[in-house]
């Protein structure tokens, strides 16, 4: 079973749900009948993290009194996905990070990252779609605790930015 952090569900199935749809829509791109001669690279990775910090909420000031020592483990499997054909390119890095909590396991979680760019040519030599997607955390405000993924802190945010660009080139 995968970590999940409880209060997020819904932000992670909303994220599975958009990840499933885009590779869904590329899927039905790359195996169009009109792609030719294509080459598909996939490249899995994993990394793993093992962390100890003595204050993984980052308390400051008075706070220092109640602070708390963890390990943090972190999990992240990877695919890197490159797609090359006549009309049609792709390269999607996709990562699932795993964060998994020694001292308190109700706030494990996972959290996604994604970087792809697609080129689509709609029509032969004239119409073409650009598409990009990307999904990250970083921190909410510049006055909250600064920390990454590996603190409980509140002030990380998902990030998701999505790009089309339609154009027209005539050669």
């Amino acid at each position: 079973m995968l970590p999940t952090n409880t209060a997020k569900d819904s932000q992670n199935h909303g994220a599975l749900l958009f990840l499933v749809t885009y590779a869904t829509a590329v899927a039905l791109l790359l195996f169009s009948p009109k792609s030719d001669a294509y080459e598909w690279i996939l490249t899995p990775n994993m990394r793993t993290d093992v962390i100890y910090t003595d204050n993984v909420e980052l308390a400051t000031g008075r706070g220092l009194d109640k602070k708390k020592g963890s390990g943090v483990i972190r999990l992240i499997p990877g695919l890197f996905s490159r797609f090359t054909s006549r009309r049609f390119d792709s390269e999607i890095d996709f990562r699932m990070r795993n964060i998994i909590f020694t001292y308190d396991t109700d706030r494990n979680r996972s959290l996604f990252r994604l970087n792809a760019k697609n080129t689509g040519e709609i029509f032969k030599d004239f119409f073409y779609v650009d598409g990009n997607v990307f999904m990250t955390q970083q921190n909410e405000s510049l006055l909250g605790p600064q920390g990454d993924d590996a603190n409980v802190t509140g002030n990380l945010a998902n990030i998701r930015m999505y790009t089309v660009s339609p154009y027209v080139r005539q050669r």
